[in-house]
């Protein structure tokens, strides 16, 4: 594939001659689409036409590699779009009114299928969106807030050595995870973590940080290609009446814990949160505004001591297989009563 040039007001140095892009009446410069290499317009001649796709080429997916699909019986009494028949789970999308398929990729690249969640931490992630959408193929960029994360992994997620990356808080997390567990892949993609969430602990434990601040994102996207791929225990919860209790509470939103559920204060006050949130977003515009809410909540909560009969009304069981001289499985679970602090 060709550099893609776009000639603009660059800033930087020159990737052939290695001097300063500048000039003091007129734009100029070329940027390639793609690799991101700038050059001065004299320059273009003496670097190769061929567009390696610059420093992050393990992660994109190539645009020649994406092409027009038809589904079986679509097209006109045609043989060939009926020989077109659709795997379990084919890596086709709803695209602006049209479908898309990724033909074979070459070998070194394992396409990253990116899911951002705008909301979080602040809106820091409309930010990234458009950074993300830069410096990677578009159409491996995906807004949570548009279809959710189904579309995206159908599209690449089920790509051989195809890897994900979530950007978002730990209910985006466990979100993208609970998608991947509907959707039964025989070989599940390892998923990595930008924290942009308020709290960000499941990102903390995976060493990912806790919380994104600005960094350069084409530094953080090549230290995923390296990154080291561990495996996380994942609890199934259920939740039961006590014996002679007859009354229906709410439903649970998800029956699998990632890294932590909570009980009681803690989990009355995220969902408080969480319900505000949704009802005024523009007053969360900030990570550190985010937490000012969270300790407003907890101060209120702290007060109406809405959970103070909790013991009398819960019982928690953990079952763990396969347990024995050592404690094979990690479990945090938050049960919490009038103290914060317990």
């Amino acid at each position: 594939m060709s550099h893609h040039w776009v000639e603009g007001n660059c800033s930087g140095k020159c990737s052939h001659c290695k001097k300063t892009l500048k000039h003091k009446t007129t734009l100029c410069g070329l940027t390639c689409c793609w690799c991101h290499r700038m050059l001065h317009n004299g320059c273009e001649a003496a670097l190769s036409p061929e567009c390696d796709f610059g420093e992050l080429q393990v992660h994109i997916v190539p645009p020649t590699c994406i092409r027009p699909s038809t589904l079986k019986g679509d097209a006109q009494g045609g043989a060939a779009a009926s020989s077109l028949a659709i795997p379990k789970h084919p890596n086709v999308m709803s695209e602006e009114g049209f479908r898309l398929q990724i033909s074979t990729l070459p070998e070194h690249v394992r396409p990253m299928a990116v899911f951002v969640n705008p909301k979080s931490g602040g809106k820091q992630g409309a930010k990234v969106l458009r950074k993300l959408q830069y410096l990677l193929n578009p159409r491996q960029v995906f807004d949570l807030t548009k279809g959710g994360p189904v579309p995206g992994l159908q599209f690449i997620g089920s790509l051989p050595n195809s890897r994900v990356l979530c950007c978002g808080g730990d209910g985006t997390v466990g979100w993208i995870l609970s998608a991947l567990d509907g959707l039964q892949y025989e070989t599940m993609p390892p998923v990595s973590v930008l924290p942009l969430g308020t709290g960000n602990d499941l990102a903390r434990c995976l060493k990912w940080g806790g919380g994104y601040d600005g960094e350069r994102l084409d530094k953080i996207l090549q230290q995923m290609a390296e990154a080291e791929t561990v495996q996380l225990d994942r609890w199934r919860i259920e939740v039961k009446n006590l014996p002679g209790v007859t009354e229906e509470g709410d439903r649970v939103p998800y029956n699998v814990m990632n890294n932590y559920f909570s009980i009681g204060v803690d989990a009355s006050i995220a969902h408080k949160f969480h319900v505000m949130r949704e009802k005024r977003p523009e007053k969360f515009n900030s990570r550190v505004r985010n937490k000012l809410w969270y300790f407003e909540i907890a101060s209120h909560e702290n007060f109406a001591a809405s959970c103070k009969d909790l013991p009398d009304k819960l019982s928690v069981e953990v079952r763990a297989p396969c347990v024995h001289s050592c404690w094979k499985h990690s479990c945090l679970v938050y049960y919490s009563e009038v103290n914060l602090g317990n």
